[in-house]
């Protein structure tokens, strides 16, 4: 879960939005938690076979005591048919409530997500502007364009398509635990020591599929980069007959993404049936012991077990849902990562603390003993070079020698393994590298 901590920073700006998506989500909770509470005194007063007795309503505390109460003193002064028309207009009052206020919390959260998901998309293309030239050399282009649209698809898709969940589910879910325990806290008991053991199997499976959904953004990237190369050097593939043996390439990438996302589609789909199998579980148990805690007359009545089971019924579709985030969380968390390796690219070429203005070369540009690597492989070496204004210097060679690398080098692209170079006897490096890229490359020959 550290990896959400990109999305957290995107998200501090909006603490104001999303408190209201809080309160609307509580509020609609509240009033779905008010529809099934209404259950009790229904099958008490309109089908039990025992009349309710007065109760001070002014001297009960504020809670689903008090509720039940009020509303058992109204269904009183009523006759039997009444009091089933005045509850079906209460039952619908809350539930259009609870919808309506589901509803201004969807509406709330869909710009924060789609404003998060811009900027996410605006600070990988500024980042990749603003990296060297170098940077680009050791990366496949295919990869960053995969990085650049799958991975924040998959993001889009896996994380910010729940943070609605983490909010609401967790909240229905304390939510509804919590007047169960106020109704029948024993039989809740039981409920808490399944939840561990439906954490710990969800959590086998989340893990296994973050691990092959790393592995298959990796593969399809590998798949973007073989499609890259073969539109760049479609000249080369064709001269030298390759089309086969490219072919063959692509192909084993395709089909290794296939047998990725098989296994990925296969770990995913399991999440849920195994929390709803759980759930029934729990539910037969509860049935169980909450069936002999009424016939024993214990003071749990069959009216506020039915409503027990109603409840609980409630909170394994969040369990659900939650157990079907989790899994996904893990896959997108693989995408992010990928993205944060761009995000968090240092950019080794910087200005010093006082950088020189230059406008134009005055006399010579001079490069002494300049020697450059791409990793460890040593492209330059021991090059000294003068460049005098207003002559041409022709760089001669085979491709691969270094031409282009000894280029970028002048404006600074790269800045060279040892050695230096100097633009009228200063060094590169004391430059303002903006003005070094608005100077030097529309004056080099190349």
């Amino acid at each position: 879960m550290n990896r959400l901590q990109t999305i957290l920073r995107y998200l501090r700006g909006f603490r104001l939005k999303i408190a209201q998506y809080f309160i609307f989500n509580f509020l609609g909770i509240v009033f779905g938690l008010l529809s099934f509470n209404m259950l009790i005194p229904v099958i008490e007063i309109l089908f039990g076979t025992k009349q309710p007795q007065k109760v001070n309503v002014a001297q009960m505390q504020w809670g689903l005591e008090k509720a039940n109460a009020m509303f058992r003193e109204a269904v009183m002064a009523q006759d039997r048919l009444h009091a089933l028309g005045s509850i079906c207009v209460i039952v619908v009052g809350f539930t259009v409530f609870k919808n309506l206020f589901l509803y201004l919390s969807l509406y709330t959260l869909n710009p924060i997500r789609n404003e998060v998901l811009s900027r996410l998309r605006l600070d990988m293309f500024g980042k990749i502007l603003t990296l060297p030239i170098g940077y680009f050399s050791e990366e496949r282009k295919g990869d960053l364009i995969s990085r650049m649209t799958n991975d924040i698809n998959e993001v889009e898709l896996s994380i910010m398509s729940v943070l609605e969940v983490f909010i609401r589910e967790p909240l229905t879910i304390i939510a509804y635990l919590t007047a169960m325990i106020y109704m029948n806290s024993g039989l809740t008991l039981i409920l808490f020591l399944f939840l561990p053991l439906a954490g710990f199997v969800i959590g086998r499976i989340a893990k296994a599929l973050r691990k092959e959904s790393a592995n298959a953004m990796q593969q399809l990237s590998g798949i973007m980069s073989i499609v890259e190369e073969t539109l760049t050097g479609i000249r080369v593939l064709k001269s030298f007959n390759a089309e086969g043996q490219q072919m063959k390439r692509f192909e084993g990438a395709v089909m290794a993404l296939f047998r990725s996302r098989n296994r990925i589609a296969a770990r995913r789909e399991l999440a849920s049936p195994v929390s709803e199998t759980m759930g029934v579980i729990v539910v037969s148990v509860i049935l169980w012991i909450g069936g002999q805690m009424v016939f024993a007359n214990t003071g749990f009545t069959g009216a506020s077990f039915i409503a027990y089971i109603a409840m609980f019924t409630q909170i394994i579709s969040p369990f659900k849902n939650l157990s079907a985030a989790f899994s996904n969380v893990q896959k997108g968390a693989s995408a992010l990562e990928r993205m944060e390796q761009i995000l968090e690219v240092e950019n080794k070429i910087t200005d010093c603390e006082n950088p020189k203005s230059i406008e134009k070369v005055e006399h010579a540009i001079v490069l002494n003993n300049v020697c450059f690597s791409y990793n460890d492989k040593q492209v330059l070496k021991n090059i000294n070079i003068t460049i005098e204004k207003g002559k041409i210097t022709a760089l001669v060679g085979a491709s691969g020698a270094g031409k282009s690398t000894l280029a970028d080098l002048i404006p600074r692209f790269h800045d060279p393994t040892s050695g230096t170079i100097t633009i009228d006897g200063i060094n590169l490096k004391d430059y303002r590298i903006a003005d070094l890229w608005a100077t030097v490359p529309l004056r080099l020959p190349k």
